[in-house]
């Protein structure tokens, strides 16, 4: 069985990460994480994780 660690990250982006060519009606690029301590997530979405 595959170990897994104890923590769980999420990441996402918005925007046009390039600089060339920038859009005038959403000039904003954005990144966002979010890191979980597996053990703190409920055991029914847990399940799937190996916990």
């Amino acid at each position: 069985m595959t170990d897994f660690s104890d923590f769980i990250v999420f990441a996402d982006e918005s925007g046009d990460h390039g600089l060339t060519s920038i859009d005038p009606q959403f000039p904003v690029f954005a990144s966002s994480f979010a890191c979980l301590i597996r053990h703190h997530i409920p055991m029914k979405s847990n399940r799937r994780l190996g916990g």
